[in-house]
């Protein structure tokens, strides 16, 4: 009975780091990413960052934005859903080619929702189903009707490899 009990309790101990990390999802979000807009040429490095409970971290750095002067990274959190990640992130919008002066118009905010599913572990797909601009301090995003919106798309993300191919890299 002794034994019984003792191995009991030692299978106990190994399983709750296991059921910690959930059974059944080997795909993990964490990591670096590169991708973007499956229809224009706005791509970024995605950087998502573990969180507590099913939530992340998201930070969007864009490649280039020729229409926009300032566009700040894009900042925001992911929460794990039952079908994949909501992610809500935000922007700073800035049209001036300055800074404007003191007293002057500040930025606008960008806001974004989508919805991320893993296409295998090291893809990323995201269907954007919100964009809503906001001028500065006049509504709170994603509670508020926008004062403008924009289309929505998709966005395709690949993980950085943490490992060289063969020959490519020295040892």
């Amino acid at each position: 009975m002794r034994i019984v009990s003792v191995l009991i309790l030692v299978i106990t101990l190994i399983a709750i780091p296991c059921g910690a990390q959930g059974f059944g999802n080997e795909c993990n979000p964490v990591g670096t990413w590169f991708g973007g807009s499956d229809s224009s040429s706005a791509k970024y490095l995605l950087r998502i960052t573990a969180g507590p409970a099913g939530r992340y971290t998201v930070t969007y750095y864009i490649g280039f934005t020729p229409a926009i002067s300032r566009l700040s990274p894009w900042s925001g959190d992911m929460v794990k859903s039952k079908d994949g990640y909501v992610v809500y992130s935000i922007a700073l919008a800035n049209f001036a080619s300055v800074p404007p002066p003191a007293g002057g118009a500040p930025p606008d905010i960008w806001a974004v929702r989508a919805r991320m599913t893993f296409d295998g572990c090291d893809t990323l797909k995201s269907t954007l189903d919100f964009f809503g601009g906001y001028k500065w301090d006049t509504k709170v995003p994603f509670l508020d009707p926008p004062d403008y919106s924009g289309t929505i798309g998709t966005e395709s993300y690949r993980r950085m490899p943490t490992t060289c191919a063969e020959g490519l890299c020295p040892e």
